[in-house]
């Protein structure tokens, strides 16, 4: 239902508002830049719908090393120290519930009293603008489940990078095709 309607959505704003995207700063999983930023339909609005091709990877990839420390932890990434950490396994959430979060959560205008706000403007890739939608996921992210019960940061890297430096990254830390 949720795919449906923001399928839906996406595919009506895409008719309705095209334009000529902007480039902005993005890093590649290599860690190289690009000038590309997302395509997506315009939006100024801070409520409704967030666009998902305006939320990078994870940067985790829940489970990774399982036990490998202590029993319970898996593999995450501090972007701040740029090294491991153990994280829970349940750690990052599917995109699926964490896109349906942060939708409720910027609908809602806040989390758990942190005021949230996400520009869906694609074209829009100016620093303060992807800092602000940086801390609108890791706020969602740290309380995913109620006021503190989420989960940290180094399971998102990528989110505490855009929240940083206002970059676009899809980086992989930890799982699979890490380049960390």
């Amino acid at each position: 239902m949720h795919f449906f309607t923001s399928t839906l959505l996406l595919a009506l704003s895409a008719t309705a508002l095209a334009f000529p995207t902007q480039p902005g700063r993005r890093t590649t999983c290599d860690g190289s830049s690009s000038s590309a930023a997302p395509v997506a339909a315009a939006s100024n609005s801070t409520s409704g719908a967030v666009n998902p091709a305006l939320v990078p990877d994870f940067g985790v990839v829940a489970g990774t090393n399982e036990g490998a420390q202590q029993a319970g932890s898996c593999d995450g990434f501090a972007a701040a120290t740029n090294a491991k950490v153990l994280i829970p396994c349940t750690c990052p959430p599917s995109r699926d519930s964490f896109l349906a979060a942060l939708n409720k959560n910027v609908a809602a205008g806040q989390v758990q009293g942190t005021p949230v706000k996400f520009n869906n403007n694609a074209a829009d890739q100016s620093t303060a603008t992807n800092q602000q939608r940086g801390t609108a996921m890791l706020v969602t992210l740290q309380n995913l489940f109620g006021a503190g019960k989420g989960c940290p940061a180094a399971s998102a890297p990528n989110f505490a990078v855009l929240q940083k430096s206002g970059t676009f990254s899809s980086k992989v830390f930890v799982g699979p095709g890490a380049t960390a």
